[in-house]
């Protein structure tokens, strides 16, 4: 019997190891592998038991990656139940316990059932508070539990018990991060963005500020410290307090603080990974309509043809990203005709339209169908100043149209736009005629 378990801990030892090289198909196989040799062992055995529960959690973990997600909660399901029979007499393997159950809440989260998703997580915090309680698990692991059931609520638009497990998740990081600061302040970095992001939701925006720069303040010193693990979540906290201040209207604070995103995503000298670049090519994306905003319309230009360069170059690696690109060939249209050049601007308007529509016709809802209205304006204004002008009144009809399937009521400058080019069009029929 020993044989076979090692044969099988060697075999999740490789699913592991290319987990972390990121093949996960080569992960999942090697898992099954290990499965496998367990499933040889005659039933019952206490040790079998406790490494094939091991085996189906990590298994699990790694078809969840792979997309296999109702494969991933067969797995970790069993590998719940083995675990929760043992937890009930053995206190000791509480560790273990929490990691299955809410490994196989992640399962569940990922086929869409939420429900249970949060009835797993919620079973793993209760188990969390009685070992917190005696001691046997810290402050980070407590934490942690309930950072994940914040997410979990929030799933389900349930934002008043989300908000709860936000604030306690934060206090135990901070405490947890008084007594070990190097291992868990990135997880205080994100709790407080989460945080925030719920006090925002809740109207509070002096109090999500207030998180958000603590979050940012805490990245940057982790930065800092180590670029490579840290320049990530330094910038998803700057982007995250750049749009906070943009949606207060203070456009000029936020360029500042995506100014330093974009400017920690440069490459440099070294190779720009996919990663990188599509954080990049998002953080151009933002500075250039918060440029807009701060009607800097050079700046805007300059950072939104940055961007739809990095999109496109994402799209020839297969990482096509079609409503950030056409959010920043928007943002380039805009800023080329604010400055006068609406020959430049109009391919990127008309680009940015054609994959709006291309994406409302697989989605048709109506937020889709929102930004073709947005898309079909911005074209008819350059198409219009550059003489194609019954072009320009099919782009401005086709907006109201969109607005209609949108459910939104159409803006009064949309109708005045599509009259003033009607009346453009009239009165070049009239001359022509003459």
């Amino acid at each position: 019997m020993q044989p076979v378990i090692e044969q099988a801990e060697a075999a999740q030892q490789r699913a592991n190891a290319y987990a972390r090289a990121g093949d996960h198909r080569a992960a999942v196989d090697a898992g099954a592998d290990a499965e496998r040799l367990l499933r040889t062992v005659p039933a019952g055995d206490e040790n079998v038991l406790t490494v094939l529960s091991s085996a189906l959690t990590d298994l699990s973990r790694h078809l969840s990656r792979l997309g296999e997600h109702e494969r991933a909660v067969t797995k970790a399901t069993e590998a719940v139940e083995i675990r929760r029979r043992v937890f009930a007499g053995d206190l000791e393997v509480g560790r273990l316990y929490l990691n299955s159950v809410n490994n196989l809440a992640i399962a569940l989260s990922g086929c869409g059932r939420h429900q249970q998703a949060l009835e797993m997580t919620l079973e793993a915090v209760t188990a969390a508070r009685e070992l917190h309680a005696l001691g046997m698990i810290d402050d980070g692991l407590l934490a942690f539990l309930l950072h994940t059931l914040c997410n979990r609520f929030a799933s389900l638009n349930r934002s008043g018990p989300a908000r709860e497990a936000s604030s306690e998740a934060v206090q135990l990081f901070r405490q947890a991060a008084e007594q070990d600061p190097e291992r868990y302040d990135p997880e205080l970095a994100m709790a407080l963005r989460n945080a925030s992001e719920d006090m925002w939701n809740d109207g509070d925006q002096p109090g999500a500020l207030e998180l958000c720069r603590e979050a940012v303040d805490i990245c940057r010193r982790l930065a800092g410290q180590s670029p490579e693990r840290y320049t990530e979540s330094l910038v998803t906290s700057l982007q995250k307090i750049a749009r906070q201040l943009s949606e207060l209207d203070r456009d000029d604070e936020a360029c500042v603080f995506l100014r330093e995103a974009v400017t920690r995503l440069e490459p440099g000298d070294g190779p720009l990974t996919a990663q990188r670049a599509d954080d990049l090519a998002r953080s151009l994306l933002d500075l250039g309509g918060t440029y807009l905003g701060c009607e800097r319309w050079a700046d805007a230009a300059h950072a939104s043809e940055r961007s739809v360069t990095l999109f496109r170059r994402l799209a020839q690696h297969g990482h096509p990203q079609p409503r950030d690109l056409a959010g920043a060939l928007s943002n380039q249209a805009t800023a080329w005709y604010a400055l006068s050049r609406p020959a430049l601007a109009l391919p990127a308007a008309l680009e940015a339209w054609t994959i709006r529509r291309t994406l409302a016709d697989a989605v048709r809802d109506a937020d889709a169908y929102l930004q073709v209205a947005l898309a079909a304006h911005n074209a008819s204004v350059p198409l219009a100043a550059t003489g194609r002008l019954d072009d320009a009144l099919a782009a401005a009809e086709a907006s109201i149209v969109a607005y209609g399937r949108a459910g939104e009521p159409v803006p009064e400058h949309v109708h005045a736009n599509r009259a003033s080019i009607a009346g453009l069009v009239h009165d070049h029929r009239d001359v022509s005629r003459a």
